[in-house]
């Protein structure tokens, strides 16, 4: 099916021997609908090693100090 086009996959199409199913690339999650894909929001995720505040990006995240403190060399915690 995949190859034939007819899956209405976003991002990737799987082959199995009786059907198929779709896959999202990375940074991105399957939606309810099994078809289609979200951006994964990493800082929801809670996967981020952000000491104060993680900040969403298109691609990626970035960690952030509360006023008052710089971001250290490791570009996660606070001094």
């Amino acid at each position: 099916m995949c190859a034939a086009g007819n899956h209405d996959c976003e991002h990737i199409c799987v082959s199995t021997a009786t059907s198929y199913y779709c896959r999202c690339r990375p940074g991105f999650t399957l939606n309810e609908d099994q078809k289609t894909c979200s951006r994964e929001d990493m800082c929801a995720v809670g996967n981020h090693d952000c000491e104060h505040i993680c900040v969403s990006t298109a691609t990626s995240y970035h960690c952030r100090c509360r006023p008052g403190f710089i971001l250290n060399e490791d570009q996660k915690t606070c001094s």
